[in-house]
């Protein structure tokens, strides 16, 4: 399901598009995206932008990235758990 998810956003389907053609939640799909950032299948930035990387970026060093909660709320709820996670799967990634 993760590659059915990103061929539709390479197409250039908005995340509630792609929800909605697959009678999935938004979250999923963010989810569906982190998990291809994590295995090099997508890159961060074709789904979050250079400004929103490193403000979570920031805030993941911060306070770690084990419970994006603290993240969430550090950054006042501005960017998505989506996104949180994508970073993070990113950050991991170049471990």
């Amino acid at each position: 399901t993760v590659e059915h998810s990103l061929e539709m956003f390479r197409a250039g389907k908005s995340l509630e598009e792609i929800a909605s053609e697959r009678t999935l939640t938004v979250s999923t799909i963010e989810s569906h995206l982190a998990k291809a950032i994590a295995t090099s299948r997508l890159e961060l930035s074709d789904y979050v932008s250079q400004d929103e990387s490193s403000a979570i970026e920031a805030g993941i060093t911060e306070h770690g990235a084990n419970g994006l909660r603290a993240v969430f709320d550090a950054l006042e709820g501005k960017y998505s758990f989506g996104k949180l996670r994508a970073v993070a799967a990113h950050l991991n990634r170049e471990i």
